[in-house]
């Protein structure tokens, strides 16, 4: 997997960041901004403000907010508190701070589990905005990782080949781990964030670090992080999700229309883009929900046997 472009200013937002599942769903909602990227081949300022008018409504499986092994439903609802979390943006002379997501729900569908959020304008703004510098990032790294103090660290590290110098309580500030009094002695910092950070990368990822203390007398006042890169260590495979992901930044389609035909005739995001040949491009979005929408009411009231074969086979009647 390409590695994703993320704002600097996204970087040094993590910090609030309370828990994994948190980190896990802010990492989707990066994702869904790469997808912007990939789509419009202009430049980034373009970008920024045209794709900002647009109110985005996400639906995705809640399993995907899940770390893999964590078959425990009941916490995805500690990702929704990222609702409460804002990010700073920037429009023209305005300056201000907007919540990362809204609205977030739960929701079953199908048999299915799904959460639903609200991404408003402003937060595209902020996570296309590379005016103050920006990190080279894998998601599929990102997403493997299982702890919020291995995933900024990290994005600090990640294609930087010069030593950096942190002064520790800017580190402990960057980490987030300047709320946690467990934290306030240097010595648990070190052992237990970055200590325990790097053997995280160490172990899946292609850039880690080694640090040094930097003492005035006998008081550790920085931590000089020299970032290290191993060749030979492959980036971790894309999970299922990623690849679905991956697929469906390659659809041209509306949103509202690619979570329709996600959603509601249950279809893969390989489906979804054979489906897509079908769809007149001359068509609005409307047009387009409106048509699906017909089609699905005909293969109910039809009892068709595979509701998939049954919207293929409509779409290419349609079109001749």
């Amino acid at each position: 997997m390409k590695d994703s472009i993320i704002p600097y200013t996204i970087v040094e937002s993590l910090a609030q960041i309370e828990n994994i599942y948190e980190m896990r769903l802010f990492g989707w909602v990066i994702a869904k901004a790469q997808s912007v990227l990939k789509l419009y081949n202009r430049n980034l300022k373009d970008i920024n403000l045209q794709y900002a008018l647009n109110l985005v409504r996400v639906t995705m499986p809640a399993r995907y907010v899940l770390p893999d092994g964590d078959t425990n439903y009941n916490n995805i609802k500690q990702a929704f508190s990222l609702a409460k979390k804002t990010i700073p943006y920037t429009m023209m002379d305005y300056h201000g701070e907007t919540n990362i997501i809204a609205f977030p729900e739960f929701t079953k569908k199908h048999g299915q589990k799904y959460i639903t959020f609200v991404i408003h304008n402003a937060m595209w703004m902020a996570l296309l905005d590379f005016s103050k510098g920006y990190r080279l990032v894998n998601l599929a790294t990102f997403m493997r990782l299982k702890s919020t103090y291995s995933v900024i660290l990290y994005m600090l590290v990640t294609q930087q080949s010069k030593p950096m110098t942190y002064g520790i309580d800017k580190l402990k500030a960057i980490t987030g781990a300047n709320t946690r009094p467990a934290y306030a002695r240097n010595y648990n910092f070190l052992h237990k964030v970055i200590d325990g950070a790097k053997s995280e990368l160490d172990k899946v990822s292609q850039w880690s670090y080694d640090y040094k203390a930097i003492k005035q007398g006998k008081t550790i006042t920085a931590i000089l992080l020299t970032p290290t890169y191993k060749a030979d260590q492959q980036p971790p495979a894309m999970t299922q999700q990623m690849a679905n992901h991956a697929e469906m930044m390659r659809c041209r389609l509306d949103e509202r229309v690619s979570d329709y035909l996600q959603y509601n005739y249950g279809m893969t995001a390989k489906e979804v883009l054979i489906a897509e040949r079908y769809l007149p491009a001359t068509m609005t979005p409307e047009q387009q929900l409106t048509t699906l929408a017909d089609i699905r009411t005909a293969a109910l009231h039809n009892r068709a046997a595979n509701i998939k074969a049954y919207l293929i086979t409509s779409l290419r009647q349609r079109v001749g």
